[in-house]
């Protein structure tokens, strides 16, 4: 099981949800709204948020999400967790890959069967297109990743050219451009980033769709740190336009009455608040074997299947982690 660790800082927490209440209170300016009281958000102390990433418009099968991830964030233990599922999870009574939900029936389908598979109510969904993270990591002037290790993806799709006949090469070579990236920390910006993340065909453990959620969350960890850095926070212009790449690329059903009492409930995590980063996969980088992948299968697709033929053992093991102080 991947799993990754990291400390929030009370002064990023304030100056977080300082910008939950600014952008709060400039909507009901704008929009002439007033409040008396404010709702509660979440259950029992308890918000869980469902993150779907897709490709967007321009790449095939745009409205798939091959990333998605939960965050669970437990008031009673100041507790954030961060869960990615693998886009090959197979849901069996409907017949089809969890990436495949949203497509078939946006946020409602996904979300209950995310809920069926960890036994955690999805209380929001936000819907990212992938592009964001290009634009947002362009605009902060690139982000630190340590690759862990290299690896050649030779079969990288180039978007637009999936139907190109390529003058008629065999090989439709044009359809594909090479990939290379070596060990070691290095800076990109926020074209080869996506290609970091996106990566599916290279050779070895770096194929795996475990290994590509790991190089996810390496993205979303770096962004976090550039975001929150003195550079980003004290930019009032950078962060004017991060709100606005985030606003034209995301899709929520987020209230806007829920603004205020989201920001109340995120600043009570401090001090000592901590993230946690988990991959559930199949042990095929050191895990724990939640996930596993069969020989054959029905629908003679690469699926993941639970161990043990249900999803107690993963539902067991995040209750204990979102429950349980570091």
């Amino acid at each position: 099981m991947g799993v990754v660790q990291t400390k929030l800082s009370k002064r990023k927490l304030v100056v977080l949800a300082g910008l939950f209440l600014l952008l709060f209170l400039v909507e009901v300016l704008l929009a002439g709204l007033a409040w008396v009281r404010l709702p509660t958000v979440g259950h029992n102390g308890q918000f869980n948020l469902l993150i779907l990433g897709i490709g967007g418009t321009g790449h095939e099968a745009s409205d798939l999400t091959d990333t998605m991830m939960v965050l669970l964030a437990n008031q009673k233990t100041k507790k954030f967790l961060l869960v990615s599922l693998p886009r090959d999870i197979w849901i069996d009574p409907l017949k089809t890959k969890i990436n495949t939900l949203y497509h078939y029936g946006g946020f409602e389908l996904v979300g209950r069967e995310t809920t069926g598979i960890l036994d955690q109510p999805i209380d929001e969904t936000l819907l990212v297109d992938f592009k964001i993270f290009g634009e947002v990591i362009d605009s902060l002037g690139g982000i630190k990743i340590d690759v862990d290790h290299s690896f050649d993806d030779f079969y990288y799709p180039v978007p637009g050219k999936e139907n190109d006949d390529c003058s008629g090469d065999p090989k439709l070579s044009c359809r594909y451009e090479y990939l290379h990236f070596d060990a070691g920390w290095q800076t990109m910006n926020g074209e080869r980033a996506l290609k970091f993340v996106r990566s599916r065909y290279a050779e070895g453990e770096e194929g795996t769709d475990f290994a590509r959620t790991i190089r996810q969350q390496k993205v979303i960890f770096a962004l976090k740190d550039k975001i929150f850095s003195s550079k980003t926070l004290g930019n009032p212009k950078r962060l004017w336009n991060l709100w606005q790449i985030v606003g034209k690329n995301t899709k929520t059903d987020l209230d806007q009455k829920d603004f205020l009492p989201l920001a109340r409930f995120f600043s009570s995590f401090w001090p000592g608040t901590s993230l946690e980063s988990i991959v559930l996969d199949g042990g095929a980088l050191g895990g724990e074997g939640l996930l596993y992948h069969p020989k054959s299968h029905s629908s003679g697709q690469w699926v993941l299947l639970p161990v043990g033929g249900d999803w107690e053992k993963i539902q067991e093991y995040l209750n204990q982690k979102i429950k349980t102080k570091n």
